[in-house]
């Protein structure tokens, strides 16, 4: 539905209003991308104005919608964070009137296209206002990718623009970005612009040009002292000092760790599928997936013994009974799993 939303603006197939739903921002922004260029193609300079329904009342900008545009043939109007077609009401926000909104969807103005970016989880179906609009609007779903499609789509976008990318630097990039589709996108965009004389995006320009958080050097410290890396391991946790973090915060990211490792195994071993172990653990599906592909070399009992060590070590420097930095790095010697 967004691509065949997208292909009839590229042709000046214009709704007079559409309502964009869900909350993957990168979408809601190629398909703002599209409208304006589309506009700009067929009418020449438009009229653009956005408004804020947390900070404007819903009849100024309607009233901005029913008047002609200045000095153009067509004006383009986005109400931003419509929190009336919620069930949520922030504090300090106009008091807006729904029932206006539906009075000029009765009867859009031709010159003007309208645009309710809704970018919420859900929508109040039971408000009058929201089932008008899904019926009169043309409704842009900018709902997350499952990964097959962010994979596919990445892909396509990188051949048509005359690049490629290695097996091991897009799994590394699906990696650092958690398969979030918007900051896999932005990232992308500064990859190709480093690569634009080779045309082909490789692991160690992932490795040098996207940002890794905490978590994911958590991640890859824990898979080197799982594997017995206690070189590497000691240096990425040097790194990471270099680097201001704290050791009782690693600590505890590296604790959060193996205790997801072993809820994944204990849950592997009762015959459970990831999916529905993601939805169990409320956690991000891709850190399920790394872990459900790690665990399995790792006997269960190995883990408990990681784990009883990480919270042992956490009570002993938060007593002052252990300094806590070669605390750290001997425990990191200390363990043998490989």
């Amino acid at each position: 539905m967004f691509q065949e939303v997208l292909r009839q603006i590229a042709h000046k197939q214009f709704a007079p209003v559409y309502l964009v739903t869900g909350t993957e921002q990168y979408l809601i922004g190629q398909f703002i991308k599209q409208l304006q260029k589309s506009l700009a193609q067929e009418f020449g300079e438009i009229d653009e104005i956005s408004f804020d329904m947390k900070e404007v009342p819903l009849t100024e900008a309607l009233a901005e919608a029913n008047s002609l545009p200045f000095l153009s043939e067509r004006r383009l109007i986005l109400l931003r964070n419509p929190y009336f077609l919620t069930g949520e009401r922030p504090n300090g926000v106009p008091e807006q009137t729904p029932a206006k909104l539906q009075e000029y969807l009765e009867n859009p103005n031709p010159a003007t296209i309208l645009v309710v970016i809704a970018d919420y989880k859900k929508l109040d179906q039971r408000k009058k206002v929201t089932k008008m609009l899904q019926k009169s609007a043309v409704v842009v779903e900018a709902v997350p990718l499952k990964e097959r499609a962010i994979q596919n789509y990445v892909l396509d976008y990188l051949n048509n623009a005359g690049y490629e990318i290695t097996k091991e630097a897009f799994q590394l990039l699906l990696q650092l970005t958690n398969e979030q589709f918007s900051a896999l996108m932005n990232e992308l965009d500064k990859l190709m612009i480093y690569a634009a004389a080779s045309r082909k995006i490789t692991k160690e320009a992932v490795a040098s040009l996207v940002p890794r958080s905490l978590e994911h050097n958590i991640f890859a410290l824990t898979e080197l002292v799982l594997q017995g890396e206690k070189a590497q391991a000691l240096r990425l946790y040097a790194d990471l000092l270099h680097e201001g973090e704290e050791t009782l915060k690693i600590l505890a990211v590296f604790l959060s760790q193996i205790r997801l490792y072993i809820q994944v195994k204990i849950l592997q071993q009762s015959g459970l599928q990831q999916g529905p172990a993601a939805q169990m653990l409320k956690t991000h599906p891709y850190r399920v997936k790394l872990a459900w592909r790690e665990v399995r070399r790792y006997p269960l009992n190995e883990l408990f013994t990681i784990y009883d060590r990480l919270v042992e070590l956490e009570y002993q420097i938060k007593t002052g009974r252990a300094e806590k930095e070669l605390a750290f790095q001997l425990l990191i010697l200390k363990i043998n799993t490989a």
